[in-house]
């Protein structure tokens, strides 16, 4: 378990990550994306990190401009997109209730605003666990 500070060390002007979000997004999804990447930049992330949901990268190329080891997503255009824009070592097309990793694997899973968009997401969850 992480214990947050209660008040996290300022990572940037949050008006950079804004700024960064309103070049792509309309200003309704910038302003949470901006708020959700100020979020994650103050989390420990042991690698290998698997960002199950991984859409057209964008996300990512804000919140983690390092890039990450894997990323994962059910549909093939949103993934051609992220491989051009190279943030990932290992991406992968396909549903969280099947990864193929084994088990103990990963040592961090983001998934940001990604849950409530599966169907099933019932065995999604202890898969993650699983490669955990």
């Amino acid at each position: 378990m992480t214990l947050l500070p209660a008040n996290p060390p300022d990572t940037g002007s949050a008006n950079d990550t804004l700024s960064q979000q309103l070049s792509e997004l309309p200003a309704f999804r910038a302003f949470l994306r901006a708020v959700e990447a100020r979020f994650y930049a103050n989390l420990p992330m042991p690698e290998p990190v698997l960002d199950l949901g991984c859409g057209d990268g964008h996300f990512t190329s804000v919140a983690f401009p390092q890039g990450l080891e894997v990323g994962l997503d059910p549909w093939w255009p949103p993934l051609r997109e992220t491989r051009q824009r190279g943030l990932y070592k290992q991406l992968i097309c396909g549903v969280g209730a099947g990864l193929p990793f084994p088990s103990d694997h990963f040592n961090t899973v983001v998934s940001n605003s990604v849950l409530e968009h599966i169907a099933d997401v019932e065995p999604v969850i202890p898969e993650v666990a699983r490669v955990l």
